[in-house]
C-alpha cells in the first residue's frame, strides 16, 4: 500500500488502489492469521510511532467486507477494523507482536510469495 493510505480499506469501504499483491486464503490460511492475532502471547514487544502499513487482510463474508486488518511491519504493531481482545488487553506499550510471532508472520507472507515479506526492520537483528 502506498504510503498516503493508512488502512487497507477507505472510508467507502472499498479496497485502497494501491494495493500491488492479492491472494485469497484457503481456510488452513484463514486460521492461523486469526490463531496468531488472537493469542495474546503474539503481543509483548515495543511499537514504533511510524505506522505505514504495507501488509493488509481482508476477511469477506458473502463478498462484502467485514473485517480489515492493516499491519506496519516495520513499527511492529496493527490497526483492525474490530477490536482484537488479546492486543487491547495489554500495557499500550508493549503491543507489539514479539520475535517469535514476526517470524510466523515473516512465514506466512513467505509461503504467500509476499515481497514485503523480504523487508527488513530494526526489531529483526
Amino acid at each position: 500500500m502506498e504510503d498516503r493510505y493508512r488502512y487497507i480499506v477507505d472510508e467507502n469501504h472499498q479496497l485502497v488502489p494501491s494495493i500491488s499483491q492479492q491472494v485469497a486464503l484457503k481456510p488452513d490460511d484463514v486460521y492461523f492469521v486469526t490463531r496468531l492475532f488472537s493469542n495474546k502471547n503474539t503481543y509483548n514487544w515495543i511499537v514504533m510511532a511510524c505506522f505505514m502499513p504495507h501488509l493488509g487482510l481482508v476477511f469477506y463474508q458473502d463478498n462484502n467486507i467485514v473485517m480489515h486488518i492493516s499491519i506496519c511491519y516495520s513499527c511492529n504493531r496493527l490497526e483492525s477494523s474490530i477490536p482484537i481482545p488479546a492486543e487491547t488487553t495489554i500495557s499500550n506499550t508493549y503491543v507489539g507482536f514479539n520475535k517469535n510471532a514476526r517470524g510466523e508472520l515473516r512465514k506466512f507472507l513467505d509461503k504467500h510469495h509476499f515481497t514485503y515479506s523480504k523487508h527488513k526492520s530494526i526489531l529483526d537483528e
